[in-house]
């Protein structure tokens, strides 16, 4: 642990930090990639295996400076398609129809239609433009005309 002051002890009493207005921390920040909280030092830090990295104390008051773990980031949906799924849904989501789609893949139209039915269900979307901004927002890149 690093304390960023003397080694005293927390204080408590009069000389402590009042609470937050919300019970929160009075800040966070990131640094290295790693999430901290500042909470009065008599003050409970969130439950979720948040670690005292270190200590403050300014204007008499004192803090603790607490490393929170980093939330998992979030699945990307477009991970729940198959090989084939996406390679169609990046035609469709490109502008293609289906026909279109089938003939450039050399597969069937009703077999496009079918995929095309699994990838908006696996997706939870209901039109082509919802599939294309999806696309558009998990690869960070407009979805070239025609699928590439």
């Amino acid at each position: 642990m690093h304390d960023m002051t003397s080694l005293a002890p927390p204080r408590t009493g009069a000389d402590a930090a009042p609470p937050a207005p919300d019970g929160g921390p009075r800040v966070s920040f990131l640094i290295g990639g790693t999430v901290c909280l500042v909470v009065a030092a008599g003050e409970e830090g969130p439950g979720d295996g948040a670690e005292c990295v270190g200590h403050l104390e300014l204007h008499a008051r004192r803090y603790r400076v607490l490393a929170v773990p980093a939330e998992p980031p979030a699945p990307c949906l477009l991970d729940l398609l198959t090989p084939r799924e996406l390679e169609i849904a990046l035609l469709v989501a490109s502008g293609q129809d289906c026909k279109s789609a089938a003939r450039q893949l050399r597969i069937s139209f009703h077999t496009v239609r079918v995929h095309m039915g699994r990838i908006y269900c696996k997706l939870g979307l209901h039109k082509q433009t919802e599939l294309a901004s999806l696309i558009s927002s998990r690869l960070g890149t407009q979805v070239p005309p025609g699928g590439g």
